[in-house]
């Protein structure tokens, strides 16, 4: 629904754009003249049904979250009592560079934790919770 409104919302600005040029640009000869102040009630209509509508997707989609492609390297590996915690810095495409750590548990996870220092890695990020990533691959190796 959200949708549909938002498509209706710039539909009214662009259409109540485009009569405003041709009605006050008399570019309509046959229309009637209370009719060129249509286009402007559009756009006053349009704008705050665009804003309104497009904001609360956005709030959805931020409160869903979206997974998210990241990249980056391992810059450290460390020992912690239940695994080995990897230290990753990560960038994504327009959410910019940071630093992040994660746990490793399984066995053979660790095996090729202990010996990926400096290697590559591809992971997904949650868009709205940058802290929480899913490793996809280190070192060229799937996880």
């Amino acid at each position: 629904m959200n949708r549909l409104l938002k498509i209706l919302g710039a539909a009214l600005v662009f259409g109540g754009t485009v009569w405003t040029f041709m009605a006050f640009g008399e570019l309509a000869p046959g229309a009637p003249t209370w009719s060129a102040w249509l286009g402007p009630v559009a756009i006053v209509l349009g704008f705050p049904a665009l804003f309104r509508f497009g904001a609360r997707h956005g709030e959805e989609v931020w409160d869903a979250g979206e997974w998210i492609e990241a990249g980056g390297t391992v810059r450290g590996v460390g020992s912690v009592e239940f695994g080995v915690r990897l230290r990753l810095r990560l960038t994504a495409p327009g959410h910019g560079a940071w630093s992040t750590e994660t746990f490793i548990v399984d066995e053979r996870q660790r095996e090729l934790a202990e010996r990926s220092k400096g290697a590559p890695v591809e992971a997904l990020v949650r868009s709205n919770d940058r802290k929480v990533i899913e490793v996809l691959t280190v070192g060229g190796e799937a996880w």
